[in-house]
């Protein structure tokens, strides 16, 4: 009896032994093609993409191509296009067409001169820690679409690589509850950039029109009906615009370039006119000195100014 026991005990302590033994991850190599960019919207803050991911593994227990997902997007539709064996069948290949609309957000601090990166993250769906997988960048098959076409964008760069995630549930789980490993997730980065600079100036050539012409017209004397005309004018044009460009925009704190140029704008509207109001005070008081005078100092600070934010949208538009 004894000796049954010795073994009943030796045969759950190997058991246990075995169990608690960490499961050695399944390699699964992981590759994308960019199809399309169908769109690319600031004000929802998101973008869609077709794109075709292929995973390729050996170890028959696990189905990568199952239980996958998509980080921050909904997939809209999927089509499986290949599944085979591969290798003289020592690895399976599942390739899948998707096309998914993905969540972001925008960095608009340069807009309209901005950059942007497209960002799809795939990683494993699959809580079960005794199927654990490790994601691999199938490096050798993946290669930069040519023929991807982005409407007033062009492609900058693309890179893929793996990154390892760890998160602060168990999501239920309990046998996830200490495990210490991370799940691996493949992301692949366009880096985009707009065609050309005049696309950004097209939408901003009213707002800078008005802000070179307040700038001239400072050389007139305060009681021409210009020197009055032109601010209020200006101001019309600068409110318009603004409305515009923030229905474009999605929320957020800070101010674009296109916000800076329109806040600059509005800025110099309300300096030019009190400015002019005093100096036509002068002028109707018999005080031409101080007019004139106030007159120049308008002119240098618009003309420092403007300069200053010259060199500033210079410096943006080159990066």
């Amino acid at each position: 009896m004894k000796f049954i026991t010795s073994l009943l005990i030796a045969f759950l302590t190997a058991f246990s032994v075995q169990a608690a033994e960490k499961v050695e991850p399944s390699k699964v190599n992981v590759g994308i093609y960019l199809e399309n960019v169908n769109s690319i919207s600031y004000s929802k803050n998101s973008y869609q993409v077709d794109f075709t991911v292929w995973f390729r593994w050996s170890d028959k227990k696990i189905h990568p191509n199952k239980t996958f997902k998509i980080k921050n997007a909904k997939i809209d539709s999927r089509k499986d296009v290949f599944s085979g064996d591969v290798n003289n069948g020592k690895e399976h290949l599942e390739v899948i067409d998707v096309s998914a609309t993905f969540n972001t957000q925008w960095d608009i601090n340069d807009y309209p001169f901005d950059n942007q990166t497209l960002k799809i993250a795939i990683e494993e769906d699959e809580d079960d820690p005794a199927t654990e997988t490790l994601y691999v960048v199938d490096e050798g098959n993946i290669k930069p679409s040519k023929q991807l076409e982005i409407p007033a964008w062009r492609v900058r760069s693309e890179k893929s690589f793996v990154t390892c995630n760890t998160y602060e549930t168990s999501y239920g789980n309990p046998a996830l509850m200490d495990q210490k490993t991370c799940s691996t997730q493949f992301n692949h980065y366009v880096e985009i950039e707009k065609k050309s600079e005049l696309i950004g100036f097209k939408l901003l050539v009213a707002p800078i029109i008005a802000v070179l012409l307040m700038m001239f017209v400072v050389l007139l004397p305060a009681l021409e009906g210009p020197r009055m005309g032109v601010p209020g004018t200006a101001l019309f044009v600068l409110v318009s615009c603004s409305f515009i460009i923030v229905n474009q925009l999605p929320p957020s704190e800070g101010f674009s370039y296109a916000e800076k140029l329109i806040s600059f704008g509005l800025l110099q509207c309300l300096l030019h006119l009190c400015m002019t109001v005093v100096s036509m005070k002068y002028l109707k008081d018999g005080k031409v000195e101080k007019s004139l005078r106030l007159d120049h100092i308008l002119l240098v600070i618009v003309l420092i100014s403007n300069l200053i934010f010259g060199v500033y949208t210079f410096y943006v538009i080159s990066l």
